[in-house]
């Protein structure tokens, strides 16, 4: 707070909403981690100056502080000023200029919101005042100004850097093979490492002859052969392979410019793109080649066309997948872990569209090979889902008093809690004005800006969690009758297409994870892989009531599902064997069911396996590769070795 002599040189005057403290936001932000965060409190310092000279009464200047780049629209800071706003409680806004808020139309979209809640604000070095008829040009000539500044900063960037590149500079990171001393700034001052010479000369070879990028990452593994000096990875792996032959200084050439960042007008974020030819520049170094440059153009042609298959196809000339995020899989992608080791199952199991296996698997880190098939899953898992819910048995009177006793002792406990709330928000009052005062009393500082953002957060969480309290307790327990809950539910699946983002959020509410762990048949024959895990139709009553914690109990189910079609055989097991317990010959059976006689073998010689072993389920877990199953070969490759997550409980222990 700041009392200074009576003027208010502004017009209009700046008015307190309540009369009293003007409230003030001040909003600072600067681009990287690598500028000055003084520089913050430096623009702290600006508005302390600007208000003080041009405001007369007594105010309270709340700090928002950030770094980042001003194009990025979900940025944390500008989210956190927008919700400031939103309340309604703040008399200004000022900011050094426009583009520390954001940048392009978003910031002028900020200034309408400001004066859609009658918040007024101010940036100083753009004159721009929301108080005044002429503030919408003025934004607008603020913000073509800040994006042209930007965009000339970035080109000035590129053209010292490309002149840079030109005369031998821009050395940053080199690969296997190449020698860096710490003060070379020139490519001249490289040299090729003479150890690297057979190697190179070794991995042409046998690209020419057809062996693949994984093949030669085992074998320099096998010979020792480091990674580089700037490599992350002590490793070698078939893509770093794919990436050390296809960068052209391995022919004596550097090249720079082949991808470029490009902004998504969206977001605000960027993403790397394949830069137009005229852009691509390059540079002849011929003492660091490795490969002579007709040799290297012949065998990178051929390994490309060897391996154009694998990659994605086009339709109609365009990549369907382009600009999609990879982390945005369909259901159950994202949602599968493997019980062996615990990890995610990813697509592209066995190299099977739409299949799914543990990433485990593909880094030779889990034995768990078996794939499951995304539309089977599916298939097996929402019928499964469906008659859980259909299922959920009506409320008797005995379980309804048993709720209302548990709803009464727990109203007891949120008492008490609600309680202790109120004592903790009022010692987080108190710290609050705490750090305020010390604030006001001398030069800010960054770490009491930071307690005063943890403070705030904290009371942000105790007062939601005080809400739902006095929420829940104030008005009468009302159960919903399972009826209800069930038509609620199905409603809700049904009104969603299982391919939809909408569906896999829903069932991530009603579903923790699902743990998949591989299983086979009692007799050693082939089989796939079981899913498990518990529905919790509790999240279809209201967020922090009291019924949600009494009624989870007897609002969950423990499901499991094989995410396999079963054979022909064990689909009719039970029909099978009942029709020969009475007499009935084999060939009759598989007429009168529809199949082959040697499936009413089958379906006889499983059930004398079960009934030998005492067991009623005719799969049973894997708990280490069958030796008797070409399938399982991925614990004999030279690269395996079994790690699963340190805090992954492992039920499945080696036979």
């Amino acid at each position: 707070m700041s009392q200074t002599q009576n003027v208010n040189l502004l017009q209009p005057h700046l008015t307190a909403r309540s009369g009293g403290e003007l409230r003030v936001l001040g909003i600072a932000r600067i681009s990287t981690e690598h500028q000055d965060s003084r520089s913050l409190e430096d623009q702290e310092a600006l508005y302390r100056r600007y208000l003080d000279a041009h405001y007369g009464g007594p105010y309270e200047l709340r700090m928002i502080t950030g770094r980042g780049s001003g194009e990025i629209v979900a940025r944390a800071d500008y989210l956190e000023a927008w919700d400031a706003v939103e309340t309604q409680r703040l008399d200004l806004v000022i900011s050094e200029d426009l583009a520390r808020i954001s940048r392009r139309a978003i910031a002028i979209q900020f200034c309408e919101h400001c004066e859609d809640k009658g918040t007024r604000l101010i940036t100083i070095n753009d004159g721009l005042d929301t108080g005044r008829t002429e503030w919408r040009m003025l934004a607008g000539f603020a913000s073509i100004r800040h994006e042209l500044s930007n965009t000339d900063t970035s080109n000035r960037i590129r053209r010292t850097q490309r002149n840079r590149f030109d005369n031998g500079g821009m050395v940053q990171f080199t690969q296997y093979g190449y020698i860096k001393p710490v003060e070379a700034e020139t490519d001249a001052e490289l040299a090729k490492d003479p150890k690297a010479e057979a190697v190179y000369d070794e991995i042409f070879s046998m690209l020419d002859v057809g062996v693949s990028y994984c093949e030669i990452a085992d074998k320099l593994i096998a010979q020792g052969i480091p990674t580089g000096y700037y490599c992350r990875s002590e490793k070698w792996t078939g893509k770093m392979i794919a990436r050390l032959i296809h960068n052209p200084i391995v022919k004596g050439q550097r090249v720079r410019n082949r991808r470029k960042s490009q902004r998504v007008n969206s977001t605000g974020l960027r993403r790397s793109v394949r830069s137009p030819a005229n852009e691509v520049v390059t540079r002849a170094c011929p003492h660091l080649a490795f490969i002579e440059p007709e040799r290297y153009d012949r065998i990178i042609r051929k390994v490309d066309e060897r391996n154009a298959h694998y990659r994605r196809k086009l339709i109609d000339g365009i990549d369907s997948r382009a600009g999609k995020p990879k982390k945005r899989s369909d259901w159950p992608g994202q949602h599968l872990t493997c019980g062996v080791c615990g990890r995610v199952l990813h697509f592209g199991g066995n190299g099977i569209k739409g299949h799914l296996m543990c990433s485990g698997a593909f880094n030779y880190l889990c034995w768990n090979v078996i794939s499951v098939d995304a539309e089977t899953a599916r298939r097996r898992i929402v019928p499964m889902i469906h008659d859980a819910i259909s299922n959920l048995e009506d409320f008797d009177q005995v379980f309804l008093e048993e709720i209302r006793s548990q709803a009464v002792r727990l109203g007891v406990k949120h008492e008490q809690e609600l309680v202790e709330l109120d004592h903790r928000i009022s010692t987080n009052a108190r710290e609050i004005s705490n750090v305020l005062a010390a604030i006001r009393s001398s030069e800010s500082s960054k770490a009491l800006v930071d307690d005063l953002k943890q403070l705030e957060r904290v009371k942000d969480e105790l007062t939601e969690r005080q809400t739902l309290l006095k929420a829940d307790s104030d008005g009468p327990l009302l159960i919903p009758e399972s009826a209800k809950l069930r038509a609620q539910a199905l409603e809700s699946l049904k009104s969603l297409s299982v391919d939809s983002q909408e569906f896999a959020r829903l069932l991530r509410q009603w579903i923790t994870g699902i743990v998949v762990h591989p299983v086979r048949l009692v007799d050693g024959r082939r089989g796939g892989q079981r899913a498990e895990f518990t529905l919790n139709l509790a999240h279809l009553l209201p967020r922090g009531s009291r019924l949600k914690d009494c009624m989870e109990g007897a609002l969950t189910r423990r499901i499991v599902v094989d995410l396999f079609d079963y054979p022909q055989f064990e689909v009719h097991r039970r029909e099978i064997i009942a029709l020969r317990s009475q007499g009935v010959k084999q060939r009759d059976v598989a007429k009168q069911l529809g199949i082959h006689q040697p499936d009413v073998q089958r379906a006889e010689l499983i059930q004398r396996k079960m009934d030998d072993l005492g067991v009623d389920d005719a799969y049973a877990s894997i708990r280490w590769p069958p030796s008797s199953d070409t399938r399982w070969r991925r614990h004999h490759h030279p690269r395996f070795r079994f790690e699963p997550l340190a805090e992954y409980p492992i039920p499945l222990l080696r036979e």
